[in-house]
């Protein structure tokens, strides 16, 4: 990722991001199979669940969840992160009570959706004045069914954009 490194002048800036991302993903999906099993072995460790001995732990791994703790374990691993982290901890709390209601929500508004777009197939559209969408470019909104119509920008934005 060192631009000093490695001569990339010839490659564009996306292609040069194109590869550090390749690069990133690669050295870190190498490691991750590992990573959850090495996180749960050093917290048996330091809690002293297990011997110290390289077989006495694989024996306790090959007994328990590779990647679940107990509820014991992990309510003290949670007292710890609130106690480094109070903030993220409050956000990760407050994300985990709203999940059943944001679910709840997902699925109404894919069944809202999907029913708008059995009204916009056989809706005879009437469109209102071209205009910049959300999205970022131009269309005409139907005022029925608010199906929108991608537009090229209209001529007195261009000239308005000359100038």
């Amino acid at each position: 990722m060192n631009p000093s490194n490695n001569d990339q002048s010839s490659l564009s800036t996306i292609e040069q991001d194109e590869l550090a991302k390749k690069w990133t993903y690669t050295s870190i999906s190498q490691i991750l199979p590992f990573l959850v099993w090495y996180f749960k072995d050093l917290v048996h460790r330091i809690m002293g669940h297990y011997s110290k001995d390289y077989n006495g732990r694989i024996e306790y791994m090959k007994k328990n969840s590779q990647y679940v703790f107990d509820k014991q374990t992990l309510e003290l691993l949670l007292r710890a992160f609130r106690g480094l982290y109070p903030r993220l901890s409050y956000e990760f709390d407050k994300m985990i009570k709203e999940e059943p209601y944001k679910i709840e929500y997902y699925k109404k508004h894919t069944e809202y959706l999907h029913e708008k777009s059995k009204r916009q197939e056989t809706c005879e559209h009437e469109y209102k004045q071209p205009a910049m969408t959300i999205y970022g470019y131009y269309g005409k909104l139907c005022s029925k069914c608010d199906h929108i119509k991608r537009v090229k920008m209209p001529d007195s934005e261009i000239r308005r954009v000359k100038h």
